[in-house]
């Protein structure tokens, strides 16, 4: 093999790839910070159940600084309404392997806050997980579980004959009327729970009280998530609080003859909900040090009826606004039209900041910059691609939503959650993520790789150009590294200053033609893990020393093309 000609082609593609890290580095340089803002569903977008899903660690690769910081404010809203949002944030800071703090969560339940009226009041609350110390978190002081009236009223509960019980509680004579239903999400025994809560509406709060008729009126009730399904790890959707509402609703209506109403329903598609993210998305931009107001969010979701519909609603809402702002100082805001009731919530700020929402009049326009909201709709949960156009006619949303299909149609459809990711991205035109070389250093001086090219080109003994070898290395650590998207795994064990080693002395049983080299190591660790489609049992069982095994002779059964 000539060397001088090997070190000619060397010196050439290196000065390419220099040439062109310098040039993209000076135009990121020179980037404004992000104006936008991004709200993630949970489950059916990032998991499904307690399975974390492909391309999710990808997707959230780009959005992190090396540090661990967001380079985009982000939050997280879901209708699971069963759980604390510390809880829930330490939960993702698990599976996602990044730090979420609470104030980037929004649970169903967490605009109730918002009720102040009713956090006096007596309630009845129904759900499942530490359903009380959720209410207290949320202001509500006086609460009664399903289970502590069950036990006061032992005779209630009859469909379970083993809980039949012919003895009266002594506590039931102490017992004070229930004032308001609180519904945080779907409850564990259905029947048991759509018993208690008819009684104690059909009683007007005190169960052991006979009535002659049904009330016309009954008492207020607050529900949080309307969802009918969402998305486990089953092959079809399971009921969600919205399925439980239901029952409630028909049930009422058959035994009472008056149909049940709401005071109303939070958690998505409602617009308090999206009203409470714009605040905490705002809040998340300043604490990561933006100065730029946020103009435009985009939703990530997998449910037509909640995540996309909410999102549009939530939209006209916006342009609404920005009309109403053209030549005018808005001082003070409120979210009157915001609740399913369509009463007034102003005058307070009823917010605190450990749960944050509605900052004082005085600032509020700061926060409330948006001017558009963009719905993405994702295949990887309720929403199937294949059934979509036969059940565009099906209303899987609440009772009381009004029907529009045209809110229900996303402005962008994505596969998964980290081609949403790139999409906006792409909107917004903005860059990669640029991590640098490790340790500061570039291990690709020009030097080095002579010595690691022409040592490679020895041990193979190939008969490849050497500029075919160099773009497969460099490519390697210049798509993982210097973008900052190589694996933890291959960033735990490399050893940075022989990446020649890592990437390419393993055995390799290949095809020595250009194209079969070059596509195993290129697509395995350019074209996969930085455009995040490597399945999720490659990555678990690769090993990152014999790359081109794994790709291209491996399970995966396939030889790429370059």
């Amino acid at each position: 093999m000539n060397i001088s000609l090997c070190k000619f082609f060397i010196n050439q593609q290196i000065n390419l790839i220099q040439n062109l890290r310098h040039l993209s580095s000076a135009i990121n340089n020179q980037l404004a910070e992000p104006q936008f803002g991004l709200l993630f569903d949970i489950d059916g977008v990032l998991t499904r159940g307690r399975k974390l899903l492909p391309y999710t660690r990808d997707a959230f690769r780009n959005l992190v600084k090396a540090n661990g910081e967001f380079r985009i404010p982000t939050l997280f809203v879901t209708n699971a309404g069963n759980e604390l949002r510390l809880s829930k944030a330490a939960k993702l800071t698990q599976i996602l392997g990044i730090s979420i703090l609470p104030e980037q969560v929004i649970l169903s339940h967490s605009p109730l806050k918002l009720f102040s009226e009713f956090h006096t009041k007596h309630c009845l609350i129904s759900g499942q997980g530490p359903i009380a110390e959720i209410a207290k978190n949320l202001g509500f002081t006086k609460v009664t579980t399903i289970e502590q009236l069950s036990d006061a009223f032992p005779n209630l509960d009859m469909v379970d004959h083993k809980k039949r019980r012919g003895f009266h509680s002594p506590f039931r004579d102490y017992f004070l009327p229930i004032e308001a239903v609180v519904l945080f999400g779907e409850p564990v025994k259905w029947e048991a729970c759509l018993q208690l809560i008819i009684d104690v509406l059909m009683t007007n709060g005190n169960p052991s009280s006979p009535i002659v008729r049904a009330p016309v009126s009954h008492l207020p009730i607050l529900a949080s998530n309307a969802d009918l399904l969402w998305m486990a790890e089953a092959a079809l959707p399971r009921f969600g609080h919205g399925s439980f509402l239901h029952c409630l609703e028909n049930l009422y209506e058959k035994i009472s003859g008056h149909q049940l109403q709401y005071t109303t329903i939070v958690g998505k598609p409602s617009e308090v909900t999206f009203y409470h993210a714009e605040y905490l998305i705002s809040r998340h931009a300043h604490e990561l040090g933006l100065k730029q107001p946020i103009k435009r969010l985009y939703v990530v979701g997998d449910n037509p009826d909640t995540d996309v519909y909410g999102a549009n609603v939530y939209n006209r809402y916006l342009q609404r606004r920005s009309l109403s702002r053209v030549n005018q100082i808005v001082s003070q805001t409120t979210i009157g039209t915001l609740t399913s009731s369509g009463k007034n919530i102003s005058g307070k700020n009823l917010w605190s900041s450990s749960n944050s929402a509605e900052p004082a009049a005085d600032n509020i326009e700061q926060y409330y910059t948006a001017e558009s909201l963009e719905s993405i709709l994702v295949c990887t949960g309720v929403f199937n691609r294949e059934t979509y156009d036969e059940t565009l006619g099906k209303n899987h949303g609440h009772r009381d939503m009004f029907i529009d299909a045209e809110l229900r149609k996303p402005k962008h459809t994505c596969e998964h959650v980290l081609d949403a990711v790139k999409l906006i991205f792409d909107i917004e035109q903005f860059p990669q993520k640029h991590r640098g070389y490790p340790h500061d250093e570039n291990p690709w001086s020009i030097e080095n790789n002579m010595n690691l090219v022409l040592s490679s080109l020895i041990t193979l003994q190939t008969h490849m150009k050497a500029e075919h070898i160099v773009s497969a290395l460099v490519l390697r650590h210049y798509s993982e590294w210097w973008l900052g998207v190589a694996s933890d795994e291959c960033r735990d064990h490399c050893t940075y200053a022989d990446p020649v080693d890592c990437t390419t002395n393993a055995n390799l049983e290949i095809d020595k033609r250009y194209g079969s080299f070059v596509s195993a190591l290129v697509l395995r660790h350019y074209s996969e893990w930085w455009l995040g489609v490597a399945s999720d049992e490659c990555r678990d069982h690769c090993t990152y020393a014999d790359p081109v095994n794994c790709t291209v002779s491996g399970k995966k059964n396939k030889t790429y093309v370059y």
